[in-house]
């Protein structure tokens, strides 16, 4: 292990250790000038998604660092079956780059760090301990139109476990900016005395999906029905939506209670 004057650094067998001086908590007037620097970069939120598995359309875990005074960081957000986590972190700033690490310890077992760079351009962002499959940024904005939501149907039939109508909510677009907006809500009910949809009552938004986005760190939340024939009738199933927003683009997970979830993308 080596000290110096603005941190450490050293290994512990397989492990590489690094450290760097809390500038948020020193007296040095330079250290409060990186302080006040590396805040007026990286204050606000940073969101995180990753899937666990790409290939069968496993839905996004996401979570939220909120980078406030002092670099004290807030971590919340939730897993692929729907369990919520929460973590408190410190921004620790070295030379090149700047960075949250993170423990959850409540509910799960995770460790990893969020890395945001300091001096260049380049890939500003890396995230180390989720894998390969993450996606990281500030939230942005969801663009005013053109923008859609979309989830793999045949990945949520196969979830579901049976078989679903086909009037999930894929391609339904999503109006963004400040204040997102869809379609009006349709329905899905059969024509009297038949099994055949009344198409005339589905509408553009059949699943009557919903959502809404809080613009502070990007998160949003929202539900849809599912359909499916139980009795020559149809009948709906509440589908739960959590996601972020990250460079504009949400990633998230379609949940059912107590049965799983798939991805979906805004």
């Amino acid at each position: 292990m080596t000290l110096d004057a603005n941190g450490m650094s050293g290994t512990y067998g397989d492990y590489a250790i690094d450290g760097a001086v809390n500038v948020f908590l020193s007296k040095d007037a330079a250290d409060k000038a990186v302080g006040a620097s590396v805040l007026g970069e990286w204050k606000g939120a940073v969101n995180v998604a990753w899937q666990r598995r790409v290939e069968d359309a496993a839905p996004y875990q996401t979570l939220t660092v909120s980078i406030a005074n002092k670099g004290k960081a807030k971590v919340s957000g939730a897993l692929a079956d729907g369990t919520k986590v929460s973590a408190s972190g410190q921004l620790i700033v070295g030379d090149e780059w700047c960075c949250v690490p993170v423990v959850v310890s409540k509910k799960t077992r995770m460790a990893f760090v969020v890395w945001l760079r300091r001096v260049g351009d380049a890939a500003p962002y890396r995230v180390v301990g989720l894998g390969d499959s993450v996606v990281v940024g500030k939230p942005g904005v969801l663009k005013a139109s053109g923008a859609a939501f979309h989830i793999d149907a045949d990945a949520f039939a196969a979830m579901w476990g049976r078989g679903a109508l086909p009037y999930l909510p894929n391609g339904v677009p999503v109006a963004g900016g400040a204040k997102w907006g869809l379609p009006k809500a349709g329905k899905v009910v059969y024509k009297k005395g038949t099994t055949e949809v009344d198409d005339s009552k589905t509408g553009a938004n059949p699943s009557g999906l919903k959502l809404s986005c809080k613009a502070k760190d990007g998160t949003f939340k929202g539900s849809f029905k599912a359909y499916s024939d139980v009795n020559g009738k149809p009948k709906a199933t509440k589908v739960d939506v959590t996601g972020v927003l990250i460079d504009g683009v949400g990633y998230g997970a379609a949940t059912v209670k107590k049965v799983g979830g798939v991805a979906v993308t805004v």
